[in-house]
């Protein structure tokens, strides 16, 4: 058995079904392979935002950086335009 299936188009063909079995998803996690343009359409229809572990592509042309600062945040900086993460004001 082989599995030949790309990973976002597994979450695109499921994504409404998830979101049907879970009305209260506002947030998805997952790995770095699930994302795609059409996944980042059906999510923000659904008000569903998805948190990537990793990148997928090409590396990066830019130098990026990511450090850790205080307790559960991170910076993620690129040449012009750094980046904080938080906890989401509902959390």
């Amino acid at each position: 058995m082989t599995n030949n299936w790309d990973d976002s188009d597994a979450l695109h063909e499921r994504i409404d079904c998830i979101k049907a079995k879970t009305p209260e998803l506002e947030l998805l996690f997952t790995d770095g392979d699930y994302g795609s343009e059409a996944n980042d359409q059906k999510l923000a229809e659904l008000q569903i935002e998805q948190v990537q572990a990793s990148v997928r592509g090409r590396e990066s042309a830019v130098d990026m950086v990511i450090a850790g600062n205080s307790g559960e945040n991170y910076e993620v900086r690129f040449p012009c335009s750094p980046a904080k993460s938080g906890r989401r004001e509902s959390e």
